[in-house]
């Protein structure tokens, strides 16, 4: 049930991604790693705290503020996967 949970919540949070942050941020995105992107998606919805992510995802804060940082590093240096739609 967990599990369903959360990726119901991530599913919600990631429809909102590109409208709020764009293509070229939506398909970096999806080059990063299963839990990094989940972790990315929710803490981007602005919706979950940082308390709520770690109890969210099962994991303690300073995890998820690693993930965090290894995937804004990521985000920034990683080119745009596909075409860019105009």
């Amino acid at each position: 049930m967990h599990r369903r949970t959360i990726d119901e919540l991530i599913r919600v949070a990631h429809a909102t991604y590109e409208p709020r942050f764009g293509a070229i941020a939506a398909r970096k995105l999806a080059s990063l790693p299963g839990p990094e992107r989940d972790l990315m998606v929710l803490a981007a919805s602005g919706r979950y705290p940082c308390r709520l992510r770690a109890l969210l995802l099962r994991e303690s804060q300073a995890v998820l503020a690693a993930r965090i940082r290894a995937g804004v590093v990521h985000l920034r240096d990683a080119p745009p996967s596909g075409p860019v739609r105009p």
